[in-house]
């Protein structure tokens, strides 16, 4: 393994000690009582360490972010892959992030606000996130399409909808007490979306 590649392999790991540590802070804490050097406790790294990869706890909120992008984007190609229909391949799409955010649902409710709530041009980063996120959705609605399974509609429109729907399930604490489990509200959308509410 050459030098670069061993340095790339570091930063990939510290990022993920740094994920995990922050995803638990975060979760016990909420984002503005938590501190950087408690981060950087539960990561077992050094303060100074730790902003050698992460400036600030804002940056944090993008390091979370772009983790949890990561994992659903790495989860959809496995499905992507799979000998599987259209519909099969969606509905493996949508569950990969419901139950990322069901999983980390403590620490979605403490972030996801602080997220949403920031500025165009922080938010950039973010939305360059979410391109490729509803890309992938569009590749298998497309799939869907070509196949006569799915109707033509707006697919911008569509894809930005579930992945709302999905972030529903991490940002309302309401919302899960409501449903009870996220099969249900799984359930729920898979039912809405494919059958509509026209009897």
């Amino acid at each position: 393994m050459s030098l670069e590649d061993r340095q790339s392999a570091l930063v990939a790991e510290r990022r993920k000690q740094i994920f995990e540590a922050a995803i638990k802070v975060f979760a016990r804490k909420g984002y503005h009582a938590a501190t950087v050097s408690e981060i950087a406790r539960e990561a077992g790294l050094g303060k100074g360490t730790l902003y050698e990869y992460i400036r600030s706890k804002k940056e944090m909120l993008f390091l979370v972010a772009e983790e949890g992008h990561a994992m659903i984007l790495a989860e959809i190609d496995e499905i992507t892959k799979q000998d599987l229909s259209p519909l099969e391949k969606w509905r493996g799409a949508i569950s990969v992030q419901l139950r990322l955010m069901d999983r980390y649902k403590e620490t979605a409710t403490a972030v996801l606000p602080q997220i949403l709530g920031m500025s165009e041009h922080e938010n950039s980063r973010l939305v360059q996130m979410n391109e490729k996120y509803i890309e992938k959705f569009s590749t298998i609605y497309e799939e869907g399409v070509a196949a006569g399974v799915f109707r033509q509609v707006d697919s911008m429109l569509l894809n930005v909808l579930v992945c709302n729907f999905c972030v529903l399930w991490g940002n309302s604490p309401e919302m899960r007490e409501y449903c009870g489990s996220v099969d249900k509200f799984e359930d729920f959308l898979m039912d809405v979306i494919f059958k509509g509410i026209i009897a």
